[in-house]
């Protein structure tokens, strides 16, 4: 694992806000496009005969524990 990719660093506030942001924005594109997969779904009446499975791995440390970013080695437990 390159060492750049998950790391203990000081962030400032304006840093873990600008990151907190950017993580926000990638999730409402998401959220966007499944909305319109949907929609073209039920448009062209596939939307009952259709599984639709998400899958999702433990995410990502945006700083919120020890300033930790990354994503492979640090799990926590939220409360």
């Amino acid at each position: 694992m390159h060492p750049w990719y998950f790391q203990k660093t000081e962030a400032s506030k304006d840093d873990k806000e600008r990151i907190r942001r950017s993580y926000l924005a990638e999730v409402a594109q998401l959220d966007a496009g499944m909305s319109r997969l949907f929609r073209e779904l039920d448009r062209k009446k596939l939307w009952e005969n259709t599984l639709v499975i998400f899958l999702s791995d433990h995410g990502e440390s945006l700083l919120e524990h020890e300033n930790y970013v990354g994503h492979a080695a640090l799990l926590s437990q939220e409360t």
